[in-house]
């Protein structure tokens, strides 16, 4: 049986340094697959491992299936931990190695054979059962740590960044299985990783992390469309969202009768779209920050168009099925990406950038400046 796992006001502080994790609190409804997510020395590992019991805590709570377990040991929180390394035993097959853990329990042959060969077929590995972890590749041995933890039948499956040790295209196969294993299973898991593309690909949620603290924390859909702030905005989405700072005006092509907004950014003008943000933030000349993703700009050629920032292309990255268009303008580097079909771009070539109004963010000046609400 699955349970909830709770935190609340969880922290961590080694020695009289900088917390590591600082007043965290997350709720994980049983069966939900919550992805912390962040860059490197946010504490995610950290916050993983206090769950585990690997850690102690230096203040608050947490709870497994509503049983505070501050002051219980590792093994006896039921939760089962999949790390990056395997943590395979060399000297042990592929069978022993999965069942390793009921057998220190004292569950008989018979039944622990049989919840290894249920769980190695699910896995894919019931052909190399008498293998030893030197025999097998990358991707076969995070299988088998896999399997190991699922013959546990535990309450929480703990993931720590997994999949870091395999190439890319193992890295996308191994994802998918773990999706896969999790909709089947419905087992409470958290899982760590720094790659923003995995958590929003696997997560029913994402927390995402910053200085041990917890910036948003939603589903993958609503942190890319809706991000709580600028760190969440850049940290979110590849390539990362571009920022510009300026400060609003009102749009004086559009005169007094119907007064909208633009963005000011030294001589560029961005009209704001009438769903970015609301009326109430809208002040003449207040500082913001102006975020837009690459899909959320168009290149022009010179003479083509009006309200644009004129810049250099400095590199053409082909995608196949995109092309990013990286442009040196007089407000930094910009990245632009265009759909297939679209006409060619070179290096060295005169462009103009132009901003969708309706693809616009707005946030307050600086790092974490939070994004300005919309209606």
């Amino acid at each position: 049986m699955t349970g909830d796992v709770q935190l609340q006001g969880v922290s961590k502080v080694y020695g009289a340094g900088q917390p590591a994790v600082r007043d965290v609190s997350l709720t994980i409804a049983p069966g939900e697959l919550l992805v912390l997510v962040g860059p490197s020395g946010c504490g995610k590992s950290t916050l993983l491992r206090m769950i585990a019991g690997l850690e102690t805590i230096s203040g608050g709570t947490i709870r497994i299936a509503g049983k505070a377990v501050n002051d219980t040991p590792p093994k006896d929180r039921d939760v089962a931990m999949v790390f990056q390394n395997y943590a395979l035993y060399p000297h042990m097959t592929v069978e022993e190695n999965m069942g390793f853990a009921l057998r220190m329990r004292g569950m008989p042959k018979p039944q622990r054979a049989e919840k290894v060969r249920a769980a190695a077929q699910s896995l894919g590995l019931t052909d190399l059962l008498g293998r030893k972890p030197g025999e097998l590749s990358g991707g076969q041995r995070q299988r088998v740590a896999l399997g190991r933890a699922i013959v546990r039948e535990p309450q929480v499956f703990l993931f720590d960044e997994p999949l870091s040790n395999l190439d890319a295209r193992l890295r996308v196969s191994t994802r998918g299985e773990i999706k896969a294993l999790h909709q089947r299973l419905r087992v409470t898991t958290v899982y760590v990783t720094h790659d923003q593309e995995e958590a929003m690909t696997l997560g029913d949620r994402i927390a995402v992390m910053h200085a041990g603290q917890v910036r948003q924390c939603d589903t993958p859909l609503a942190v890319y469309a809706r991000p709580a702030d600028r760190m969440v905005a850049g940290f979110v989405g590849t390539p990362s969202m571009n920022f510009v700072d300026g400060v609003l005006t009102r749009n004086p092509a559009q005169g007094n009768a119907s007064p909208g907004w633009c963005v000011r950014a030294s001589n560029w003008l961005v009209p704001i779209g009438p769903g970015v943000c609301s009326e109430a933030a809208l002040q003449e000349g207040k500082p913001v920050t102006l975020g837009v993703r690459p899909t959320g700009l168009l290149l022009a050629k010179p003479g083509e168009a009006e309200a644009a920032l004129a810049g250099t292309v400095h590199v053409v990255e082909p995608l196949g099925e995109a092309t990013d268009i990286h442009v040196q303008t007089a407000l930094g580097l910009l990245v632009v990406r265009l759909p297939l079909g679209t006409p060619p771009w070179r290096a060295g070539e005169a462009t103009l950038v132009l901003a969708k109004p309706d693809s616009l963010h707005l946030f307050e000046r600086g790092e974490l400046g939070k994004r300005l609400a919309r209606d």
